[in-house]
């Protein structure tokens, strides 16, 4: 018996089902592991062997084994844990051996599991068994996942056309409804089941499809699904539980979605029918709302409305639903009840105007057709109506409109014809008939074009039907011969189609702008052409100018520009008026146009300037042969009213493609070159070159940067000695203007001077080389060098000012400086400009004891019987004249008149320039009396200028010592 016993322990420990031995009075002989964890679950004890009695819900079942008197005896037990859960087992009780009645042998079944999925199969069959559609689908999976234990179902369908899409259509999760949603089936468990139908994962899901990201964020760990499948044997979807843990029942979750699959895909089925039939409803009634047209469904038994679309609706004023049900008679047709026209007398209707009744009691026109179809079995009458009460008002605005157009045809001042396609008269209205002088009779039925045309007019014109039908309008203007003389007339013609599309006539409107075309010359003449002279302004020039380039561009030549200017106009105008001035600049337009072929044009730009392009050149040389023809005739003397006036011109030459690819560029270089041409001498010609431009760039530059550097203190003073030649004394110093630029250095004063006077920066820079020139001469008198004449050069545009004195006056009153000891050095042209208003400055200026000078004498064009009234002290021989007068005849012999003169006037003279010992000693004999140059010292620094004083100084305050160094 032991040794039965101990076999029996081996083998029921080895099982995983709960098992007792009992003796037959109930006591536990053993309890393997599973039976002893289940009563110490179930009862709270720990069976002892021999001792621990089998608890009694066994001990009611060994009663009823031993009444029965039976080997062996089943009976389920509905339990409660001592934790308040139930629990469904199955209790077997027989003989452990037939022999032996003392030993029993009890197995407890743990029915729990399969009592909850037998729960839910019925809970499942009762709910589905009714429901349909989303309830159905969401009903189905959350009892399969709670049948099944699992923690997701889901149903789902595919989402595109391709089939890689699904969209679920119901999802449980975690025993509630998820929201639907939407997956790749690429690399999915379900791309497995819907290729290759029911497939089971009972774990390992993140190993085996390590690419699903949907399943790897939810924890999926095993996956049980199969495809759903129509009754036309076609795909719908996929059905699948799966879940975080392992599924056990793998077999019975696959029995159960075997089951449920064909339901499911039947109702999946129907799902998508209704979904295709009410989209296929939907577009249908889109359509029918959507076109132009009215349309009633009627039975025609009771002629009551059983449809209606909305376009019908709005039409008559009211809703579908007012219109549905009831009757058309005397509702929204006008005609009795027994007179139907189609179904009590029997009319057929087809595109015919009747008459339907709005809600409001009027009447809508429209056109209407009746047919028969068949709906649900039955005879029904289709209405169609177009409303067409809009063409019914155009008709009544067009006669109306035809009535008002008559009216205005016959009493407009406008002419207005109507031809057939030949061209012939079919209409003319009254204000054709008299401004032609004809009458309506004998126009009719003639052409038109000799009526409105001149014979040349028409010859250009052939074809004109043509050329009107084949735009969509056309306005032509024509120089008529009419009654009142020669008429301009603005046609606009159109062509009239008829329904084919082929033109069948022209219509046209004709007004008289003969004012209106005067008034647009003489516009033009204004804008294009200069007042003055008739010729073409700056806009024209640019405009034929770009003509001429685009030309030149395509036959490969050449286009010339000529910048002309002309020389002393100014002094013309001011000194014989500007009604002279402007009768030589005709003439001179005149002559220039005499020079030039006819293709040429001839331009003002203003002032004195002209230009002339000269266009289709073959080579560059042909331009020489019109510029001197040029010079030659602008050089002739001009008779204007009793005057005899004498002029030349300075010419600057751009030719293209070589100087300038467009007008702009042309003309900025041909200006360039006019204003070398002028440097040059006046009255000669210069082409452009690189040289010029890159000049013209660097006067840009410094005139951009001139403005401010008199505020950064870059313009300074040097100062050049002046020594008697008889006796070797200083006689006096000149302040020399110098420009240190942040950029280009030092800039020599002949580059920036003229850029200065032109932009009028000279009189404030003027004004302060002026100041510190005085002041200076004031610190070397305080540092106790012997009182010097100091010279400063005074320009042009600064002598004109008529306060001239004043500010001299000032400044000589704020330095502290003796007029007695300055000098201030004129040009010859500033004071021949105006001779008068210079003399009454210049003995101002004498009157204050300040020393006047001539500069540059010799240069300018002054006048001896002028000369001799200026209040000067001093003439100063130019350098020009200087620098070859021991090798040049003309030279000395200059310098020597101009000592001469100067003497016989009382004046003493300066030579400037002197750079070697040969020339001093020429002027030495000649007995000039002041020489200034490189010979006895360059231009200095206030510094060095204050250490050549003081060697001066150490050497009895005589020069000769110094010169040549």
């Amino acid at each position: 018996m032991e040794q039965a016993s101990d076999c029996y322990i081996q083998i029921v420990e080895a099982l995983p089902t709960p098992i007792l031995l009992l003796r037959h009075n109930g006591v536990i002989l053993h309890a393997n592991a599973p039976a002893a964890c289940l009563l110490e679950t179930l009862e709270g004890i720990t069976p002892q062997p021999e001792i621990t009695l089998a608890p009694h819900w066994i001990m009611d079942e060994l009663e009823c084994y031993h009444a029965q008197g039976s080997l062996s005896h089943q009976a389920e037990k509905s339990l409660i844990s001592t934790t308040n859960s139930h629990s469904f087992v199955l209790i077997s009780i027989k003989r452990l051996n037939p022999d032996n009645s003392d030993l029993l042998l009890v197995t407890i079944n743990d029915l729990s599991k399969l009592h909850l999925i037998e729960d839910g199969l019925r809970q499942l069959v009762e709910g589905i068994s009714e429901a349909t559609g989303e309830k159905f689908f969401q009903f189905l999976v959350l009892h399969l996942a709670k049948a099944l234990d699992a923690d997701f179902a889901f149903i789902g369908e595919f989402a595109d056309s391709e089939r890689t899409t699904i969209q679920t259509v119901a999802v449980a999760a975690d025993g509630a409804i998820h929201a639907n949603f939407r997956f790749q089936l690429a690399e999915t468990p379900c791309e497995q089941v819907l290729t290759n139908g029911l497939r089971i994962y009972p774990k390992g899901i993140p190993e085996l499809f390590p690419l699903d990201h949907l399943a790897l964020e939810m924890g999926v760990e095993s996956y049980i699904g199969i495809p759903l499948v129509s009754s036309r044997r076609i795909t719908l979807g996929p059905m699948a539980v799966f879940s975080r843990r392992p599924i056990r029942e793998t077999h019975l979750a696959a029995s159960m979605l075997q089951v449920f699959a064909v339901r499911a895909a039947s109702e999946l089925e129907r799902r998508q029918a209704e979904r295709v039939l009410k989209e296929t409803e939907a577009r249908l009634k889109t359509i029918v709302d959507s076109v132009h047209t009215g349309i009633l469904v009627i039975d025609p038994e009771n002629h009551r409305i059983v449809d209606v679309n909305e376009l019908a609706a709005s039409s008559l004023g009211r809703t579908r639903e007012e219109m549905i049900g009831t009757s058309c008679h005397r509702f929204i047709c006008p005609n009795e009840e027994g007179r139907c026209p189609i179904t009590d007398l029997q009319q057929e209707l087809d595109n015919e105007e009747r008459d339907l009744i709005r809600a409001d009691g009027s009447r809508l026109p429209v056109i209407k057709t009746v047919s028969r179809v068949v709906l649900d079995g039955r005879e029904h009458l289709l209405e169609s109506f177009v409303d067409i009460s809009r063409r019914k008002q155009v008709e009544n605005s067009l006669k109306e409109s035809e009535e008002r157009y008559r009216m205005l045809v016959e009493n407009q001042a406008d002419l207005v014809i109507k031809t057939d396609m030949t061209g012939n008269l079919l209409f003319v209205s009254p204000s054709f008939c008299k401004l032609f002088g004809q009458p309506e009779e004998k126009l009719l039925g003639k052409p038109l074009l000799p009526v409105i045309m001149s014979p040349d007019q028409i010859t250009a014109a052939t074809g004109i039907e043509q050329m009107i039908c084949s735009d969509t309008s056309y306005y032509r203007e024509y120089l008529s011969p009419t009654r009142e003389g020669k008429r301009w007339i603005g046609w606009a013609l159109r062509c009239i189609f008829n329904q084919a599309g082929r033109p069948e006539a022209i219509i046209g409107m004709g007004r008289d702008i003969t004012d209106r075309k005067t008034a647009e010359s003489t516009i033009e003449q204004l804008a294009y052409h200069d007042p003055v002279t008739g010729l073409p302004n700056r806009t024209l020039l640019y405009d034929r100018l770009q003509l001429a380039i685009n030309r030149a561009e395509r036959d490969s030549q050449g286009v010339a520009i000529l910048f002309l200017d002309l020389d002393r106009f100014k002094a013309i105008n001011d000194s014989l008026g500007h009604a002279v001035g402007d009768q030589l600049l005709r003439q001179v337009g005149n002559r220039l146009l005499d020079c030039v072929r006819s293709s040429d044009t001839v331009a003002r730009l203003g002032g004195d300037e002209f230009v002339v392009l000269i266009s289709a050149l073959d080579n560059d040389h042909a331009v020489g042969s019109v510029v001197m023809k040029i010079l030659e005739q602008l050089c002739e003397p001009y008779r204007i009213d009793d005057h005899e006036v004498y002029t030349s011109s300075s010419i600057g030459i751009s030719l293209f493609p070589r100087d300038g690819r467009d007008a702009e560029e042309l003309l900025k270089n041909a200006d360039m070159a006019m204003y070398q041409a002028k440097e040059a001498g006046r009255n000669t010609c210069h082409f452009f070159s690189p040289e010029l431009n890159m000049r013209a760039t660097e006067r840009l530059l410094l005139e951009s940067t001139m403005r401010r550097a008199l505020e950064r203190e870059e313009f300074f003073l040097v100062y050049q000695p002046q020594m008697e030649l008889r006796s070797g004394h200083i006689a006096g110093i000149e302040a020399l203007l110098r420009w240190r630029h942040p950029d280009l250095g030092v800039v020599p004063p002949n580059n920036f001077i003229p850029i200065a006077e032109e932009t009028g920066l000279i009189v404030p820079l003027g004004e302060w080389v002026l100041a510190e020139a005085c002041r200076q001469a004031v610190r070397w008198q305080q540092e106790g060098q012997p009182p010097l004449r100091m010279a400063v050069n005074v320009s042009a545009r600064q002598f004109r000012q008529r306060n001239l004195g004043l500010r001299i006056e000032k400044i000589l009153m704020e330095t502290g400086l003796d007029p007695a000891l300055l000098e201030l050095e004129l040009t010859e042209s500033a004071v021949m400009e105006n001779p008068e208003e210079a003399i009454l400055t210049l003995r101002q200026l004498k009157k204050m004891g300040i020393t006047l000078s001539i500069d540059d004498f010799g240069t300018g064009y002054s006048s001896l019987s002028h000369l001799k009234h200026f209040p000067i002290d001093r003439l100063k021989i130019d350098r020009s004249f200087v620098k070859h007068v021991t090798r040049d005849h003309n030279d000395a012999t200059i310098a020597e008149a101009i000592i001469a003169l100067a003497h016989s006037m009382k004046l003493t003279v300066v030579a400037e320039g002197i750079e070697h010992s040969e020339q001093m000693e020429f002027m030495h004999q000649r007995h000039c009396d002041t020489m200034q140059g490189y010979y006895l010292s360059r231009p200095v620094t206030a510094e060095e200028f204050g250490t050549f004083l003081k060697r001066l100084g150490e050497s009895d305050g005589k020069a000769h010592g110094l010169l040549g160094g």
